[in-house]
């Protein structure tokens, strides 16, 4: 490549980062319910009582977020401008890995541009970030780069990403039966595991060194989880197909779906799984972020999150999958609309959950697809056979 068209693509990714920012700034002065209940006065504390505030027990997000909230304190703006600002440098962040992603598997530089500049315009990924002010740009860009890690034969850095990612938010496991996958296919030493609970660990030190009980920090996720009592929290999974089930009845056999999907996914991708084909892997880290929200209760508007980052990545694998990001920008922008706006929904919520098994199913059919196309490599002779054969 030569110097021309490094500036000519350097001038194309510049271009989409001020059209970024442009959007970012549009929507960052907006207030939402979620900003109004817990955002500001969980930074109105911090303002006035400083770091050593985190001590008492006002907040129920991960400290490590926390910090961060102590941080937008210190921004001479707006609150809600100070609050939203910290989301803003990750979205590119998440860009350049997913970036990573294309240079591995077609490192041509208009693929790469164009990995970059999709991420950056995800509807729900950016609305999340600088209209809702939400922080899960944080965990699902750490998720991002412990998968691209592991395509990279990095497994000390996926860990690392992964540990970030739980610090950040519980909803990280929706990646550990991938995790699980690639620990059995030895492509995550066992001595890593030790890595994330370690992170997990000293991303918390902070609070308890001012004050803050340790049982108040190992109950936080634990609390979140039991916040609300609803098999489905505005979520486009399978309980928004069958919202009246019994609560205690949809729990129960909602865990034991979830944990029957995660076994049946290891075993699939055990058996499946080509580690030497980056395509399938990626494909296999989408399955495992989708399936387990799907059947999971108790799931939320935004826990298809890392899902809908990820597939950005399936388009540079198979343009032709387009239909799978596509779709998943559908059903969850469905909830948005509904939360966000208060304008009921776009179409019925069940509808939503019925096309994330569409979803699911393309996944799958990719996967297997992969898998095909890989064998069909490995059983053709050489190009020298061939032409051996020729003559």
């Amino acid at each position: 490549m030569n110097d021309q068209v490094k500036k000519y693509f350097l001038l194309l990714q510049l271009t989409s980062l001020f059209v970024y920012l442009g959007l970012y700034i549009t929507f960052i002065d907006k207030i939402t319910p979620d900003y109004t209940i817990w955002l500001e006065p969980w930074y109105n504390t911090i303002l006035q009582g400083g770091f050593r505030s985190l001590r008492h027990d006002f907040y129920n997000y991960s400290p490590p977020y926390m910090y961060l909230i102590a941080l937008a304190t210190t921004i001479q703006a707006i609150p809600i401008i100070s609050i939203k600002l910290l989301s803003l440098p990750i979205i590119p962040l998440a860009g350049y890995y997913i970036s990573r992603l294309a240079y591995l598997i077609n490192p041509q530089p208009i693929v790469i541009w164009v990995g970059f500049s999709i991420t950056l315009f995800v509807p729900t990924i950016l609305i999340n970030s600088a209209y809702w002010g939400q922080a899960d740009i944080f965990y699902g860009t750490a998720c991002l780069a412990c998968v691209i890690h592991l395509l990279h034969k990095q497994p000390l850095a996926a860990m690392l990403a992964f540990g970030v990612a739980i610090a950040f938010k519980a909803q990280a496991v929706l990646l550990t039966p991938f995790l699980c996958v690639m620990l059995i296919k030895r492509q995550i030493p066992w001595k890593f595991v030790i890595i994330p609970p370690a992170i997990l660990v000293l991303s918390v030190l902070p609070v308890v060194i001012i004050g803050k009980p340790i049982q108040d920090v190992v109950l936080i996720y634990l609390r979140q989880a039991d916040t609300y009592h609803s098999l489905c929290m505005n979520c486009t999974n399978l309980w928004s197909i069958f919202p009246t089930v019994d609560y205690r009845t949809g729990v129960v056999i909602g865990f034991l779906a979830a944990l029957t999907a995660a076994i049946g996914y290891v075993v699939l991708m055990v058996m499946h799984l080509s580690v030497h084909d980056p395509r399938q892997i990626f494909s296999a880290a989408m399955i495992s972020v989708m399936i387990i929200p799907f059947f999971l209760p108790k799931m939320h508007d935004r826990y298809f999150y890392v899902a809908e980052l990820l597939s950005v990545g399936i388009i540079l694998i198979d343009w032709r999958e387009l239909f799978i990001p596509l779709l998943l920008q559908v059903s969850t922008g469905n909830v948005y609309w509904q939360y966000l706006l208060r304008r009921g929904y776009l179409y019925p919520q069940f509808e939503s959950g019925i096309i994330n098994i569409v979803v699911i199913g393309l996944l799958l059919q990719l996967f297997m697809k992969q898998k095909r196309l890989k064998l069909i490599g490995e059983n053709l002779p050489p190009q020298n056979a061939l032409s051996d054969s020729s003559n």
